[in-house]
């Protein structure tokens, strides 16, 4: 996850996701690390609620960066629930239509 999402978003869009990295990443020797979850715990934790990395990757059109767009992936969708899925899948297609619509 560290590669797939947070050095993408970083190199890619200029964000740089320090709470994400600080739940994905184990803490340095010596340091405490009270956020850090692992990938797989991190990523269910962030579908459990629509992220603050959610919204900034919509608003820079990248949401194929996002951790909805990667647990949906063929590789990844068999750690999730079915009702994980389902919200991931939910949240991508809302911002689809919302992006699709014609301004007014």
């Amino acid at each position: 996850m560290y590669e797939q999402v947070y050095e993408r978003v970083w190199h890619e869009c200029g964000y740089r996701a320090e709470r994400f990295r600080q739940m994905i990443c184990p803490p340095k020797p010596g340091q405490t690390g009270t956020l850090y979850r692992g990938g797989l715990a991190t990523a269910k934790t962030l579908l459990a609620k629509k992220s603050a990395g959610f919204e900034v990757l919509d608003k820079k059109n990248r949401l194929d960066l996002s951790v909805e767009a990667l647990v949906v992936k063929p590789e990844w969708a068999p750690l999730f629930t079915g009702e994980e899925l389902r919200l991931a899948l939910l949240r991508l297609e809302e911002r689809k239509r919302v992006a699709s619509r014609p301004s007014s």
